[in-house]
């Protein structure tokens, strides 16, 4: 069962309440997202359950890391105040129902993009916003560093994520002596793997690294291995047919990006608002009109983006770079120009 926050402020509603709440929505859908979202004043952004960095919930009640940081980007764009949210704790097992059911305007969570998932489902991934690969966690008794010295081990995964598949096409194909241990949801999994019904925990690995870090009793008695074995883009989710939302959540990620490759950052946009260094930062800003018309926002929508959350780098710093307890480098993260596959496209 999941909880509601507003503004880091608990509601009190569970998952089950908020789709309750959306039984008579049918209609609404009918109506453009962005339009609805204005008409509520608050976005509906659905979230996963918890991890460092990614999704945790403070003693203060209020939700912070990497995806509630975009999903506070979303609503500086559209409603001009980043605080303008309502997070839903969206499970696994019903985060599709919740996205095609309108229980969330977005998805900003860790879900992988694939071709089953964007086609025919009636979900869109706008973009991608983490590039992230399949990885294992391993107690430190298996005296094992890499997945090259592992013959025989059990791997815990939870059933119908990517992870599962991809852990069920490796034993097929290069290590017959993995035994797949499917597990009803993720919880479960890890609390198989935690309780030695496994010698292996399988997930993203930036799930893995704020596991370790913040759920082991004992880092230092459990080993990452340096193997990936998949590519994990994720990325935000809407419904695929509202192709302006699409356009809104798709240009906030960009906007992020940008705003790293043009320098700007919470510190200094606000200066550069009264006197823009060049054509690519006045568009940016608002200065000139016309982005903004296009996507059916203010003119300073990206302006209100990096005043009030920042541009990536500072997202990903305090949440799970170096800023934050988890310390993880950019690596595939990374602008274009520094050894990453980010970067934006024109804002133009």
């Amino acid at each position: 069962m999941g909880k509601t926050m507003r503004g880091g402020r608990l509601a009190g509603l569970t998952f089950a309440m908020v789709m309750a709440m959306v039984l008579g929505a049918q209609a609404a859908l009918a109506e453009p997202t962005l339009e609805a979202v204005r008409k509520r004043g608050y976005l509906n952004c659905g979230i996963g359950s918890g991890g460092a960095g990614q999704n945790e919930l403070t003693q203060q009640g209020r939700w912070t890391g990497f995806y509630p940081d975009f999903c506070r980007a979303i609503a500086a764009a559209v409603l001009g105040k980043a605080d303008a949210v309502e997070f839903v704790v969206t499970e696994w097992s019903s985060w599709m129902e919740a996205v095609l059911n309108g229980g969330v305007d977005v998805l900003v969570d860790g879900r992988t993009e694939t071709l089953r998932r964007a086609a025919g489902q009636g979900v869109d991934f706008p973009t991608i916003y983490y590039y992230d690969g399949q990885g294992f966690l391993a107690h430190k008794s298996l005296a094992a560093h890499r997945l090259a010295e592992v013959t025989q081990a059990s791997v815990c995964v939870d059933t119908g994520s990517t992870s599962a598949e991809n852990l069920r096409d490796l034993a097929k194909s290069s290590k017959p002596g993995l035994k797949v241990v499917v597990f009803d949801s993720f919880e479960g999994a890890l609390n198989g793997f935690f309780t030695r019904r496994c010698d292996l925990f399988s997930t993203d690995r930036l799930a893995l690294v704020a596991i370790r870090a913040k759920r082991t009793p004992n880092a230092s008695e459990y080993v990452i291995f340096p193997d990936v074995v998949s590519k994990e883009p994720l990325g935000p989710v809407v419904r695929d047919n509202d192709p302006q939302w699409s356009d809104v959540i798709k240009w906030v990620v960009a906007a992020t990006i940008a705003a790293e490759e043009l320098g700007l950052a919470r510190d200094n946009i606000a200066e550069q608002r009264k006197a823009p260094r060049s054509p690519d930062v006045a568009r940016f800003l608002g200065s000139e009109s016309g982005n903004g018309k296009a996507l059916g926002l203010a003119e300073d929508w990206a302006y209100q983006v990096v005043a009030q959350i920042g541009n990536y780098a500072e997202i990903h710093d305090r949440n799970v770079g170096e800023g934050s307890s988890l310390k993880l480098d950019r690596g595939l993260n990374a602008l274009w120009n520094r050894g990453g596959l980010l970067y934006a496209s024109p804002l133009h």
